[in-house]
């Protein structure tokens, strides 16, 4: 129930042993035998006689132990955004977002804080999201939801911590905390005041001179009196939130026990990770940077895109980019030519194979195969006959087809080679040359006779043509 045992020392004091039987002043300010407190001795007889103290926590934001909808004239404690599980049903309700065993509506975040729905980023089984390395913390996106609990402010002061009571009733044995007091040295830890000029010196967030002091009759000007100063901090051992308030140095601090911490300021976003660092986004996310990014990587950088990888770079104002890719094409149709005139354009579909300023003039040599340009081809003229299976055969065009023979006897009859250069005209002893396929002109276009390109000597004039194009363009497309 959060409550704390209270001690009100000049109400309660006359009760213990060895507390007012000794003449002399009692002076305490915390416990410890390290530091000599006269609490000490009483000690035990307080934790057994003092009276539980109830808490009066401060009303901030919501503060209920539940929620009353007077439609259906229900009381729950249910967080739902949905009437229609705000109340129990009698059916169980499997719905994602039902989690609690009143079956009744939770937080959505309370689906993540369950073991079924445990979330892991990418970075949980290499093999599986073909990364390269093992994030041992890849199972820590667990939220703290507090679903269906009590809304309010939680929290139980030490032992040892000074407040200040009221008594229900004005009875004393039914006291109420509901406020903590701090001492001065408390108050100069949180400001970081410094003796330097004295015992009193504030920290540069203490508020005062700008609200108590005036600026008339005072020949120097006095930033102190200047500057409204303020801060709000809530501090606890596990992490510190910082509200500064103070003119012109507006900072939001949230630092984390290990010393990470995230700071919003004047001039900029501030964060750290003393550890590793990690972030896991369920849908889209969308980052806009208007000035320049700068990223800089230690060791590895892992980087796994399942879908598409789309980069553009530049100002992606899209009139100078189509006029700067014309003026490129024509540059590129140049240099693209051939040095001589020895083939056509070539194109696939909508997309030039050459450049479309490509022509042909002149001819290709003669079919280097066919043609009488190479030495003495021979013809070897011998024909094979081969008597078939069988008791007997005949010799098929042989001069004794008649007779019968035994079988399994070759003959060969051999006329003379014969020799000469090929005639041309793309055939080879009579057959179509493999070559030229039958036109008597070389495939290729080695020792052709063609024209030359003189466009080629264009090339260096279209840049000088084109340059203040070129420079007028590029400054309308910005840096990149």
């Amino acid at each position: 129930r959060g409550r704390v045992k209270v001690w009100v020392p000049h109400l309660m004091a006359t009760t213990y042993r060895g507390w007012v039987d000794t003449l002399n002043d009692k002076k305490f300010k915390f416990l410890g035998n390290n530091i000599n407190s006269s609490i000490n001795t009483i000690l035990e007889d307080l934790k057994l006689q003092l009276p539980w103290a109830e808490c009066a926590a401060p009303i901030s934001g919501e503060a209920a132990s539940g929620r009353f909808n007077y439609f259906t004239a229900t009381g729950s404690v249910s967080d739902t955004a949905r009437l229609s599980t705000f109340a129990p049903t009698l059916e169980k309700n499997v719905d994602i977002g039902n989690q609690n065993i009143d079956n009744i509506g939770e937080k959505p975040a309370n689906v993540y804080e369950s073991v079924e729905y445990k979330l892991n980023d990418a970075f949980s089984d290499p093999a599986k999201y073909n990364t390269n390395i093992t994030n041992k913390y890849s199972y820590n996106y667990v939220p703290n939801s507090y679903s269906n609990r009590a809304k309010g402010t939680f929290g139980v002061p030490n032992v040892g911590s000074h407040v200040y009571v009221f008594f229900t009733d004005g009875d004393i044995m039914h006291p109420v905390y509901f406020a903590v007091a701090y001492g001065k040295d408390d108050w100069k830890g949180i400001y970081d005041s410094v003796d330097e000029v004295g015992d009193s010196a504030p920290g540069q967030d203490y508020p005062g001179y700008y609200e108590n002091y005036s600026l008339s009759g005072k020949d120097i000007f006095d930033i102190n009196v200047d500057t409204y100063r303020n801060k709000y901090v809530i501090n606890q051992k596990g992490g510190t939130l910082e509200f500064v308030n103070t003119d012109n140095r507006e900072v939001l601090k949230m630092t984390h026990f290990s010393g990470s911490f995230k700071e919003f300021n004047n001039s900029t976003n501030i964060e750290l990770a003393t550890q590793s660092d990690q972030k896991l986004v369920m849908q889209d996310q969308f980052l806009t940077v208007n000035g320049f990014k700068n990223l800089y990587v230690g060791r590895d950088f892992d980087s796994v895109v399942r879908g598409d990888l789309y980069r553009k770079i530049g100002n992606l104002n899209y009139v100078p980019h189509v006029q700067y890719k014309e003026l490129l094409r024509g540059l590129a149709d140049l240099k693209q030519l051939f040095e001589t005139r020895r083939a056509d354009a070539a194109k696939k579909g909508f997309i030039n194979l050459s450049s479309p300023l490509q022509s042909k003039s002149g001819k290709n040599a003669a079919c280097p195969v066919c043609t009488d340009i190479n030495d003495f081809y021979w013809k070897i003229n011998n024909i094979f006959v081969y008597a078939g299976t069988g008791e007997t055969t005949s010799l098929i065009n042989s001069p004794w087809s008649n007779m019968g023979i035994p079988a399994v006897i070759p003959f060969a009859f051999g006329i003379p080679a014969t020799s000469g250069k090929f005639p041309g005209g793309g055939s080879i002893f009579g057959a179509t040359c493999p070559a030229c396929n039958g036109s008597g002109v070389s495939p290729s276009t080695q020792d052709g006779d063609f024209l030359t390109e003189p466009r080629k000597q264009q090339i260096a004039k279209y840049i000088s043509d084109n340059m203040d194009n070129f420079a007028n363009l590029e400054k309308q497309m910005g840096v990149g």
